[in-house]
């Protein structure tokens, strides 16, 4: 079976996402875990390749969406999605909303965005967010199993399977974390 990268940062719709893939039958999920931005913090790709070139067949959010550059390389028939927010704004929001919340990982957050949980500097996040949209976007212009979609611009099962070569399940589309509006 082939395997889907999301690319895109956490708070973008990555558990939107992954709950999708499971229903079209990419199982074996790599979750966040410290210590695999551990790891690519202290740029241990061989360990983080092994994870890709394992068993598991999909991976999102953390440390997977800013290793994009090395898992095109590792696994180039893969497929690639950028799942993004509307704006910085509410990607920031969303963030800062999980932290109080839900008690992100410090340790996940520091690895990946080089600052304190407890000191966040909302316009160098913002530029992180954007910026890395911006480099995914440019990295991937041409390849031929990338795409980009916004959950809160109405993308859903039909652009997802399209892409995938998939047909769309019978069922709702597995909406998570939705904001209430």
């Amino acid at each position: 079976m082939d395997k889907v990268f999301g690319v895109g940062l956490g708070k973008t719709g990555t558990k939107t996402l992954k709950h999708a893939l499971l229903d079209l039958g990419f199982d074996k999920y790599a979750k966040c875990k410290v210590k695999y931005t551990t790891a690519y913090k202290r740029e241990k790709k061989d360990y983080l390749k092994g994870i890709i070139l394992g068993s598991r067949i999909q991976f999102s959010d953390c440390p997977w969406a800013v290793m994009y550059k090395e898992i095109s390389e590792w696994y180039p028939d893969g497929y690639f999605i950028l799942t993004r927010r509307l704006n910085a704004d509410k990607w920031f929001a969303s963030n800062i909303k999980h932290i109080v919340s839900r008690g992100m990982s410090a340790v996940n957050f520091k690895n990946i965005f080089d600052m304190d949980i407890t000191d966040i500097d909302e316009e160098k996040l913002k530029k992180f967010y954007t910026d890395h949209n911006e480099n995914v976007r440019k990295h991937f212009k041409d390849h031929p199993r990338f795409i980009e979609i916004c959950w809160e611009d109405g993308d859903g099962w039909e652009k997802l399977c399209d892409f995938l070569n998939k047909p769309v399940p019978g069922k709702d589309f597995p909406w998570k974390n939705r904001s209430k509006k």
